[in-house]
């Protein structure tokens, strides 16, 4: 009797925890069902094109299940592997896995009906599903340590600052420049990175640095324009940001006599993560809510100003959209940014489309 074929829609950097995921359940359900996991070394054989392997999976698939994880929503082959699909009448399920709440996604894959694996009934619902599915009857169970086998040391991006859409922002930035008046610019870019790094050796924070850069982790800050000015660019990794960002703050305060006062922080983007192209319709979507206007793409809400806009990678040539804001206080209002973020992406000014190329959106 041939076994249905079950195909795991999945990003290939979230191999090790599909892999030990789909190995459970081939064992939970006896073996009665085929997994196709493209990255496991065993979907495809040794040899085979690997294209023509997954279309042939695709082609013979009764059901997919699309794992949307952090790693996934920065890969444009999720949305093909489960269109292709959907457009044959086959069932896609979309899964929120490894911190990605399915909530927060637009359409289409919030449209389709499907669940999130926050716990072992999570993983159990799989079996439901193929149960229903495949009128199969296995009644095996995931436990509370195989869930926290599989999912809990992931490390994907979790973050009160950026609160649900941690897994879409790419980099966090600080650009210190001497044209805000407040940067020293009687010391050049060495001067003010050796003043950061006495900082973290006072702070006993592991560091290495040369005479542009320094990096600890989940940070590098860098000599950018002419170094004789003393310009500095600070990028922070969002999935530890939490961490980071009071050391952040300090090393800006070593180098800067307003501190973090008039510093703007921009948020980079997946490049999946797209923003409506038209005022009208950025300011017919902000209509009734508390976002006020200042200017043309400039706008106030909760006391954050902010705008947004596009920065091209072109290393990878690609453009990443932003959200620059403005740091008005002597702190980070982390809990106001956290829910001007929300906002524009609950209002759709901000959602998952098309990855861009070279293109201006203001």
């Amino acid at each position: 009797m041939t076994r249905p074929i079950l195909f795991f829609s999945h990003s290939g950097r979230d191999q090790k925890q599909l892999t030990r995921l789909k190995q459970l359940f081939v064992e939970k359900t006896g073996g009665s069902i085929e997994v196709f996991l493209s990255s496991d070394g065993q979907s495809i054989p040794f040899g085979r094109n690997w294209v023509y392997s997954v279309q042939e999976a695709l082609e013979g698939a009764k059901l997919m299940i699309v794992f949307v994880t952090p790693n996934s929503l920065r890969s444009s082959w999720m949305y093909f592997e489960s269109g292709y699909v959907y457009s044959k009448n086959i069932r896609v399920v979309p899964v929120g896995f490894i911190g990605v709440d399915l909530s927060t996604l637009p359409p289409p894959l919030s449209l389709l009906q499907g669940f999130n694996i926050t716990s072992e009934e999570g993983l159990n619902n799989l079996i439901a599903l193929v149960n229903e599915a495949f009128d199969y009857t296995h009644a095996q169970k995931f436990t509370a340590e195989e869930y926290s086998e599989i999912c809990e040391s992931s490390g994907s991006p979790s973050s009160k600052m950026l609160g649900d859409y941690a897994s879409l922002v790419d980099n966090i930035a600080v650009m210190l420049t001497e044209r805000d008046g407040s940067l020293d610019t009687d010391a050049n870019a060495a001067v003010n990175l050796k003043r950061i790094a006495e900082l973290l050796d006072k702070e006993g924070i592991e560091h290495a640095d040369d005479a542009l850069s320094l990096h600890f982790y989940g940070v590098s800050i860098e000599a950018t324009g002419d170094p004789a000015k003393g310009a500095l660019a600070i990028t922070m990794d969002p999935g530890i940001v939490d961490v980071t960002l009071p050391t952040v703050e300090k090393a800006i305060r070593a180098v800067r006599s307003a501190g973090i006062n008039g510093v703007r922080i921009r948020f980079d983007f997946i490049p999946t993560v797209t923003v409506l192209k038209e005022k009208h319709k950025v300011t017919g979507h902000i209509y009734g809510s508390d976002v006020k206007m200042l200017a043309i793409n400039q706008f106030v809400h909760q006391d954050v100003e902010f705008s947004i806009g596009s920065v091209v990678d072109s290393r990878r040539s690609r453009v990443l959209t932003t959200v620059s804001m403005a740091l008005n206080c002597d702190e980070v209002p982390t809990q106001q940014m956290r829910e001007t973020l929300e906002l524009l992406f609950e209002r759709g000014i901000l959602y998952l489309g098309e990855e861009t190329i070279y293109e201006s959106f203001f």
